[in-house]
């Protein structure tokens, strides 16, 4: 329903943003000095990623994108193509990042990238 009523989906996210952020913040808080891996669609779209000290961003080509969420949700194309449009763009999300990690392999491929990335963390 909120990829098809953008009033709705307005509405949901003024009454989940702002819950979730409280929430969030205090759990993170209650970890400490230690590195927190905090996963999040919308960290660029509603700013949250300035709450932290660094954003990574994983990244794949959109037709992957898309596929991966029509796998995932048994949805249709046009509905993931109105999942990915809600999104920001991925120009956005790159800008705004500290490291981006290119996902367009294997699960495999992935995982190797991450562990390379934690020591520099």
């Amino acid at each position: 329903m909120v990829f098809n009523q953008p009033q709705a989906k307005s509405d949901l996210e003024q009454i989940l943003h702002p819950l979730i952020r409280e929430e969030s913040l205090r759990r993170i808080k209650s970890y400490g000095p230690r590195l927190v891996i905090y996963e999040a669609a919308l960290l660029v779209e509603t700013g949250r990623y300035r709450d932290f000290k660094g954003l990574i961003v994983i990244d794949s080509p959109r037709e992957e994108r898309k596929r991966r969420v029509m796998s995932r949700d048994g949805g249709s194309e046009a509905l993931s193509e109105k999942i990915l449009n809600s999104q920001t763009s991925d120009q956005s999300r790159i800008e705004a990042a500290t490291h981006v990690i290119d996902n367009s392999g294997s699960v495999a491929a992935l995982r190797q990238k991450i562990l390379e990335l934690i020591p520099l963390l």
